[in-house]
């Protein structure tokens, strides 16, 4: 038997800088924004602080 193993949600490895790069690459060069690694990052993780 074999097996592959995807962990799309961080729960063996830490992967959010990863999601968090291409959210600021798409937000930035794809969509025109002018956002900082800062600014994007809070909010990648599920509830952002006005929640």
């Amino acid at each position: 038997m074999q097996a592959l193993i995807f962990d799309l949600n961080g729960t063996m490895i830490d992967d959010m800088d990863f999601h968090t790069r291409g959210w600021l690459y798409l937000l930035n060069n794809i969509l025109g924004g002018s956002f900082t690694w800062d600014e994007v990052k809070p909010q990648m993780y599920g509830k952002n602080q006005e929640v």
